[in-house]
């Protein structure tokens, strides 16, 4: 806002206000001045030569009687000098007398009969006279009648001739008077006016202009003008009516302020929701382009910050869905309904990494009816899906659990009465016992004989093999049994580190890994946090965990050799909170999203019938989830290898 000095002229005198009002009076007021003095100066005029005239009538009163008895008597001498001394009054300037009885005399400036001024005869005021600027000559004419006692009759007449600069003469002071007068009344009047303008319009007008041009909004308070005029006027009301505006944008600006400070913690408000929700907040175009995004979107998409993410260009586009046509669903209710609730579907980060997402998005409808824009939350229920398919696959244990228990005592005894019978046949055909001698004298025969005919046969082979058949079906009923009832064996405190080594060194001896696996050649990479607090478990059944993820892995791997890729292992011990966490990650083909939902289902299994049971890993999970009370959950994508993760309570308080 420009301020202005009190030195700088705020109006021109030619552009004020008041200038112009009263050069508008004025010019009013000198016409009517002008038009009344002229008025003035013609009934002077006129006053004047009817004052002449009444004088001119008291010189016919004064020399008629005697002009008419000299003319009467005829006596030319004595009319001469009456003549004379008429045409010496200053009034006159000629005298002209016609007469029946007498030519016409005239004396001094008289009209002839064509109408001219001339002089004629003699005069002593001749010289006076003929230095008059004459404008105009007139006259004033009256019969001479003689009066006898016996009779009146008209002898003649007389004619006076008099100037218009005689009336003029008499009336130019009057007229230099009323000039000098109205001249005079008009300097002071404007003088006057100007004062009172001044005073009464332009400088509280100029106050007014300054106040208003001084205004500044950061001081109202000190911005009210006082003007100084008397009475209640159009000037107080302008007074008033500024200072009430002061006061109204003083009210409504104070307002404006509070509006203000509430919308800036409004903002602040939802700046601070904004920026630390834990769900991804997000504005797109038709297009799918992002406008707006949070720091917490481009987390869960796997960017650094939001602006990276939307240098991407195109959000949640089709290439980030894996399944299309629930991608083309999700269009399809969003079209149609206008918001979507919850939809749940999966989606590819930055690198590629699967994570499942629930979505809320709606349109935003312009004012022309057209859906112009799209808003939204998005949240990574990755962990809560993982929960749920924990979950769902616990309730699958439980139930079979039940099965399993019910079948593992059904099964036991036929099995154990079948390996003890097994072992009798196999007793009493090698071994050289009384009993079995003395029957084989009897029929006829030696136990040699029965051997060689076994061996030959290989029956006694078939037999070992029932045996460990038999061997192998009651590790499998063990398991069962495990599996289906609740450990009573107390927990002790362990050093994962020594676990896991411990375990490594159980799997390289393996003779199953050993000879199909080749697990030594598997280069092992170990990441041991070694501020790991030690857990509360059952070291052999944590081992049997950790061996069954090894072996699975072993098998996997097995996979890729053909491959010429190098097999590779990584353990990873690390501190999560209230839980030590178990990492074993492999470099093996994967696995897709319905054999890793299925991963942990008791009897399902991708191997041959002879070469897998479908129990080791539904054990493994019962043994963390039920015996241990913590988690165990598998990631995996298909191509890009398979990672086991476990949570075991630690033991607090406790390092090693």
């Amino acid at each position: 806002m420009p301020f202005h000095t009190h030195k700088e002229k705020i109006i021109h005198v030619k552009n004020s206000l008041a200038t112009k009002l009263l050069t508008a009076v004025f010019s009013i007021y000198i016409i009517l001045a002008v038009a009344l003095t002229a008025i003035h100066m013609a009934a002077e005029y006129y006053q004047t030569k009817q004052d002449i005239l009444k004088e001119l009538k008291a010189l016919q009163k004064t020399y008629e009687s005697s002009l008419a008895h000299v003319i009467w008597d005829g006596d030319i001498e004595q009319l001469h000098v009456m003549v004379k001394g008429i045409n010496e009054s200053p009034l006159i300037i000629g005298v002209k007398i016609n007469a029946d009885m007498l030519e016409e005399f005239s004396q001094g400036l008289v009209i002839n009969s064509n109408s001219d001024p001339v002089f004629s005869g003699p005069g002593n005021n001749q010289e006076q006279k003929k230095a008059l600027k004459l404008t105009d000559v007139l006259e004033y004419e009256f019969p001479i009648v003689f009066i006898s006692p016996s009779e009146k009759e008209q002898v003649g007449k007389m004619t006076f001739y008099y100037s218009s600069d005689m009336v003029f003469e008499k009336v130019k002071m009057g007229f230099l008077f009323i000039i000098v007068n109205s001249v005079i009344k008009t300097i002071i009047l404007w003088i006057l006016f100007i004062w009172i303008f001044r005073k009464l319009l332009s400088r509280p007008l100029s106050q007014l202009t300054m106040a208003i041009k001084k205004l500044r909004l950061d001081d109202l308070k000190n911005s009210k003008i006082e003007i100084k005029t008397s009475g209640r006027n159009e000037l107080k009301v302008l007074e008033d009516s500024f200072n009430s505006m002061i006061q109204n944008l003083h009210f409504y600006m104070e307002k404006n302020k509070q509006t203000e400070e509430y919308l800036r913690e409004s903002e602040e408000k939802f700046r601070g929701i904004f920026e630390n929700s834990i769900e991804g907040i997000f504005q797109i175009d038709s297009q799918w382009k992002l406008i707006i995004a949070n720091p917490s979107l481009a987390a869960i998409m796997g960017y650094e910050n939001p602006g990276q993410l939307m240098s991407e260009g195109v959000f949640l586009g089709k290439q980030v869905y894996t399944d299309q046509e629930k991608r083309r669903g999700l269009l399809r209710r969003l079209k149609k309904e206008g918001r979507v609730s919850d939809f749940e579907i999966q989606v590819q980060k930055k690198d590629n990494t699967l994570i499942w997402i629930s979505l809320n998005i709606w349109t935003i409808i312009s004012e022309k009816g057209k859906a112009s824009i799209m808003e939204g939350t998005l949240l990574d229920i990755t962990d809560r899906q993982r929960t749920k398919e924990i979950m769902i696959q616990t309730e699958k244990m439980i139930s079979v659990g039940g099965l399993a228990a019910g079948m593992a005592h059904e099964i036991n005894n036929p099995l154990a009465g079948m390996m003890q019978n097994a072992q009798v046949i196999y007793n009493r055909l090698t071994k050289k016992l009384d009993a079995n001698e003395k029957v084989a004298k009897k029929v006829g025969t030696s136990m040699g004989v029965i051997k060689a005919y076994m061996e030959q046969r290989n029956i006694l082979r078939q037999l070992k093999s029932i045996n460990e058949a038999g061997s192998h079906a009651a590790k499998i009923v063990a398991n069962m049994l495990s599996f289906a009832r609740k450990s009573n064996s107390v927990k002790q405190k362990h050093h994962l580190d020594g676990v896991i080594e411990k375990t490594l060194e159980l799997a390289q001896n393996d003779y199953d890994l050993k000879k199909r696996y080749d697990f030594r050649q598997i280069e092992i990479i170990r990441e041991f946090d070694p501020d790991l607090p030690a857990v509360l478990c059952e070291e052999s059944k944590i081992q049997q965990v950790i061996f069954n993820i090894f072996k699975n892995a072993a098998e996997a791997i097995d996979e890729i050799k053909r491959k010429k890729r190098k097999p590779k292992l990584i353990i990873r011990l690390l501190k999560d909170k209230d839980t030590a966490r178990i990492e074993i990650e492999d470099n093996g083909p994967g696995m897709d999203e319905n054999i890793r939902n299925r991963i942990f289902e008791p009897f399902f299994t991708t191997k041959a019938v002879d070469k897998g049971t479908g129990l080791g890993l539904s054990v493994s999970y019962y043994i963390i989830m039920e015996d241990h009370k913590g988690q165990m959950s598998v990631e995996s994508t298909l191509g890009k290898g398979t990672k086991f993760i476990i949570r075991l309570p630690a033991a607090l308080h406790e390092t090693k």
